[in-house]
């Protein structure tokens, strides 16, 4: 074998292992933490409920112990079941109504003549900068004389609306790529606007779409500050406001707190899993090309 060839094989050699090194870096850094976790979550502690939980074990070995109770009182206690209830018919709704919004608006910037068009883009751009907290009270003010407020439909339409400045940027972006010989072929034809959407845009950029989807409902899962404000009573609570409360109002930590956040990760960890196809199909590869 040649000298060049044999530096080029131990060069790809220690570059397959230094990858191999990586990976398994950061498998660690994500399991490690689950599985610490998810043994707080299992382990025995003297008290109630409400006792006796606002600290970690002090051991986490065999004679910390197993059991699933923290789940049970997690779950009928604690509130995660009517939380469950609450995310699960706003988020999707909300996650939804923000990729609709998204994908007609990316479209209209991306190829109508919109006017001003890269005015109102680079307007809309600015708005990410704008914290949450900035217009949380502004936006609950404007839901109680509205009437959206303290309601699981007036929460997914604010999500909707304000998580869907992302999605319009990124698919805006998307849609730049899409030929335009397409759609004048399309137009040629006598396809309106709306058909040429329909029966061609749409097919063609679902990888887009879905992963925006996904996307945004896992944002929506963990989001708080909204929830908080939104839904002030506190009668329906989302999952990662219930979260809060095992260290806020119930005063509680530990294995209450851990099964808690154990049982809210399950949904995202269900939706990754589902969905990784087009997590890696929409975020790899671009629209159709010329």
């Amino acid at each position: 074998m040649p000298r060049t060839d044999r530096i080029r094989s131990a060069v790809d050699r220690v570059a397959s292992g230094m990858r191999a090194a990586a990976m398994f870096g950061a498998a660690l850094v994500v399991v490690l933490p689950l599985l610490y976790v998810l043994r707080i979550a299992v382990a025995e502690v003297p008290g109630g409920f409400f006792e006796q939980q606002t600290t970690l074990p002090r051991t986490l070995g065999p004679e910390a112990g197993f059991t699933l109770e923290n789940f049970r009182n997690v779950w009928t206690l604690g509130g995660m079941r009517e939380a469950f209830g609450t995310s699960l018919a706003t988020v999707p709704l909300g996650a939804a109504i923000a990729t609709t919004v998204a994908s007609l608006a990316g479209f209209a910037f991306a190829k109508l003549a919109v006017p001003a068009g890269n005015l109102w883009f680079g307007l809309l751009a600015v708005t990410l900068g704008v914290p949450i907290p900035a217009i949380a009270i502004p936006l609950l003010t404007q839901g109680l004389s509205l009437g959206y407020a303290d309601s699981r439909i007036g929460l997914a339409i604010a999500y909707g609306a304000l998580f869907s400045v992302f999605g319009t940027i990124f698919m805006r972006y998307y849609y730049k790529s899409f030929p335009d010989s397409l759609l004048e072929a399309a137009r040629i034809d006598g396809a309106g606007t709306i058909r040429i959407f329909v029966r061609i845009v749409f097919p063609l950029s679902a990888p887009a779409i879905a992963t925006l989807f996904v996307i945004t409902t896992l944002v929506l899962w963990g989001e708080l500050l909204l929830a908080l404000v939104l839904l002030p009573r506190g009668t329906d609570n989302t999952v990662s406001v219930a979260v809060a409360r095992f260290t806020s109002e119930y005063g509680t930590g530990g294995p209450a707190l851990a099964a808690a956040a154990v049982l809210a990760a399950v949904p995202i960890m269900l939706v990754i899993s589902v969905a990784q196809h087009w997590l890696r199909t929409g975020l790899s590869t671009g629209s159709v090309k010329e």
